[in-house]
């Protein structure tokens, strides 16, 4: 009976600590849309690693112009006095993935912007998280 106790002891210690890790790696992990016509600032959000990936599968542009067909996406660590870490310029109506490499743990929050060019740039299926 003991071993028994033992056993079920022990695995509940490791499903408790396996679960409480899995919860700590999806924290730094969100699903998220867009949809403006020049720019918009997300709400901070914490990040727990060490590079942080941004990934826009679906980008579609509310019409197709000629030119301006970027937009740019900017990081900023959130603090008192905040600190810009960079900027990547994406192509709209594509999958593209900007990545910040070194950054650290902490509260972050994103910019995005594009052209004054009448376009409304949408995508509902945006995922930001440490990579």
């Amino acid at each position: 009976m003991k071993i028994n106790i033992k056993k079920i002891s022990a695995f509940c210690s490791v499903t408790i600590v396996t679960l409480s890790m899995l919860a700590t790696a999806y924290a730094s992990s969100y699903t998220t849309s867009y949809q403006f016509s020049v720019s918009v600032t997300w709400a901070s959000r914490y990040f727990d690693g060490n590079n942080i990936r941004f990934n826009s599968s679906n980008a579609t542009s509310s019409f197709k112009p000629p030119t301006n067909k970027n937009y740019s996406v900017s990081l900023y660590r959130d603090k008192f006095i905040d600190d810009y870490i960079g900027m990547v310029t994406l192509l709209r109506d594509s999958n593209w993935t900007a990545n910040w490499s070194n950054v650290g743990a902490g509260n972050y929050y994103f910019f995005l912007s594009k052209a004054n060019d009448g376009v409304t740039l949408t995508d509902n299926n945006v995922t930001i998280k440490n990579y």
